[in-house]
């Protein structure tokens, strides 16, 4: 295994608002409160505890980039992908990979 995939990584959550909105604020919050606890090399953003089947594209996106600016530049970032369709799903990772994303955790359609 690569040394920048060893140790601890987080699966972040999506905090949402009471409209279902993306809640900016608490995201950041709550990544920078995780990726400082001792031990950790990296976040999940975008998994299934991130909301990854109730967000849209462009929210997961925002969960993305809100992510990579509110912590430490040299934190790894792993990105989830999940879609039912292979293409939709390499865009997203095409995207994931141009908004910060350090590596991709594909789960299966």
């Amino acid at each position: 295994m690569h040394p920048r995939f060893q140790g601890i990584y987080a699966a972040t959550v999506s905090p949402l608002r009471d409209d279902f909105s993306l809640d900016e604020d608490a995201l950041v919050s709550h990544c920078q409160s995780v990726s400082k606890v001792r031990g950790i090399r990296g976040l999940l953003v975008n998994g299934h505890a991130g909301e990854n089947f109730s967000l849209n594209h462009t929210e997961q996106r925002r969960v993305l980039e809100t992510t990579r600016d509110a912590v430490d530049p040299d934190l790894t970032l792993i990105c989830g992908i999940n879609h039912e369709s292979s293409h939709e799903a390499a865009m997203q990772a095409k995207d994931a990979a141009s908004s910060g994303a350090d590596a991709l955790m594909v789960f299966p359609p």
